[in-house]
C-alpha cells in the first residue's frame, strides 16, 4: 500500500515521492515491488538481518525510482541509480544537459525521495522520537540557549535535527 503526496509549488525541476507503508503490510506486497529494484540492491537488501531494515532500505530505493521516472520519463526499473563513493545514491544519466540530484531519507514503514536539479537534502524522523537528551549534540550553545524557554523542547530540538540532517 502506498500514497501519493503532491506538495503544490515546487520550484521547476524538483519532483518528491513518499511512499507509505502500513506495518502490517505482507511481505507479498514488498516482494511484488522487487522487479523495482536492481540485482545489486536485492543483495544488498539480502544482507540486512532486521526485517525492518529490509522494508526501509526496499522504500528508499522505490520511493527514489518513483520519483526519478518522472522526471527521467521512464519506468522506475530503467532508472539508473548507483552507489557513489561516499555512499549516497545518485542517478547516473549521461549526457544529460542538466545533472539531477537525489535525496532519499526513510524511517520505519515510510520513505521520502527528492530530485532536482540543484543538490538537495531531505530526511525524516518519527514525530514522537524522543531527541531532547541529544540536544548538546544537534544544537550549538545559542540555539540549545533559545529552546530553553519553549514548551515542547523535543519537538524543537527534532525539528533542528531534521532541518540539519537535510542539507
Amino acid at each position: 500500500m502506498t500514497r501519493d503526496i503532491r506538495l503544490p509549488n515546487l520550484p521547476d525541476g524538483f519532483d518528491l515521492e513518499f511512499v507509505f507503508v502500513g506495518s502490517d503490510s505482507s511481505d507479498d506486497w514488498l516482494a511484488r515491488q522487487d522487479t523495482l529494484l536492481s540485482p545489486e540492491e536485492l543483495e544488498r537488501r539480502a544482507g540486512f538481518r532486521s526485517r525492518s531494515r529490509r522494508v526501509s532500505f526496499s522504500l528508499g530505493r522505490i520511493a527514489a525510482r518513483r520519483v526519478a521516472a518522472r522526471v527521467l520519463g521512464c519506468s522506475p526499473s530503467d532508472v539508473p541509480l548507483r552507489v557513489a563513493d561516499d555512499g549516497a545514491v545518485d542517478i547516473a544519466v549521461e549526457g544529460r544537459e542538466q545533472p539531477l540530484h537525489l535525496s532519499i531519507s526513510h524511517t520505519d514503514d515510510t520513505a521520502v525521495a527528492v530530485v532536482a536539479p540543484t543538490p538537495v537534502g531531505a530526511d525524516l524522523e518519527p514525530a514522537g522520537r524522543a531527541v531532547v537528551d541529544l540536544r548538546s549534540y544537534i544544537l550549538t550553545a545559542d540555539e540549545d540557549r533559545t529552546i530553553l524557554g519553549m514548551e515542547d523542547q523535543n519537538l524543537a530540538v527534532l525539528r533542528s535535527w531534521v532541518a540539519k540532517e537535510s542539507v
